[in-house]
């Protein structure tokens, strides 16, 4: 049996930060602005959300929480 996984995932895969609108939801227009501007430079693959590890803006005294957060 071959291990081809080196082959398969070849080159440069960033893992993409979610951006969130000041409500908290999802800010779609900027992901995929994102998005397009990593696929202009070149990349050969996006890595979606929930995989980049990042801080979650808080108020100040609020607790962290864990789970998904945006980058800062």
């Amino acid at each position: 049996m071959t291990d081809t996984t080196y082959d398969t995932f070849a080159g440069v895969y960033p893992a993409m930060c979610t951006p969130f609108d000041e409500d908290g939801s999802i800010d779609f227009d900027q992901l995929r602005a994102d998005a397009r501007r990593l696929e202009a430079a070149g990349v050969d693959g996006l890595v979606p959300a929930r995989t980049a590890p990042a801080r979650r803006r808080r108020s100040p005294g609020e607790p962290p929480t864990p789970g998904p957060t945006p980058c800062s």
